[in-house]
């Protein structure tokens, strides 16, 4: 699956997912990836169809800080695995992650809150150390912007062991943020898609 398919169908998953909260972003997020796909030329996606248990058409399963989540799409169900990391006091959504298994590799998206310096992109930290290069992003909404991601074999395999990740960025005002993301149970999750995609 191509790195912009893979965009397509995690912004599609990203509206089922992560809950932004308002029906008028929700309705947004939905269009943006309606027109997304509709402008694709016929990327191809990794279609579960007829693999679900029980013949379900949507999946939910929890691996400890992860989420696999499969919704239909235009080929079949497509799943992804998620996390979303909410404001400990507000309970609002700051980040959501979303990876698609591609081969060895996965590819997937991140979700930030607006007023991100979007020259700078976003880049995954793993124990204090950058994984690969930056991220950059791709399209801003309403409701946050958006960089689409890709990880290698041994990058995924550093993240899956970390014992400390986050998301860096800078803010538009020029302040350096370390979003901390959870990796418990994202080995399994990955595992978990990569099986339901055969």
């Amino acid at each position: 699956m191509n790195t912009k398919a893979v965009m397509i169908a995690a912004l599609a998953g990203l509206v089922a997912v992560v809950g932004y909260g308002s029906h008028a972003g929700l309705s947004m997020l939905r269009a943006f990836a309606s027109a997304a796909q509709a402008a694709a030329v016929a990327p191809r996606q990794d279609s579960v169809a007829g693999t679900l248990p029980d013949g379900a058409s949507t999946l939910t399963e929890t691996y400890q800080a992860w989420q696999v989540v499969c919704q239909p799409g235009p080929k079949g169900e497509t799943c992804v695995v998620s996390q979303r990391v909410a404001d400990s006091k507000t309970h609002k959504r700051i980040m959501a992650i979303q990876f698609h298994p591609d081969g060895k590799a996965v590819a997937g998206i991140v979700a930030l809150p607006l007023g991100v310096r979007l020259t700078d992109g976003v880049a995954i930290r793993v124990d204090g150390k950058a994984v690969g290069k930056s991220f950059a992003f791709t399209t801003c909404i309403p409701e946050g912007c958006i960089a689409s991601l890709t990880l290698d074999e041994s990058q995924l395999a550093l993240l899956e062991s970390a014992k400390k990740a986050e998301f860096s960025f800078f803010t538009a005002a020029g302040h350096h943020v370390d979003l901390p993301i959870t990796v418990t149970g994202l080995d399994h999750a990955i595992t978990r898609v990569r099986a339901l995609s055969r």
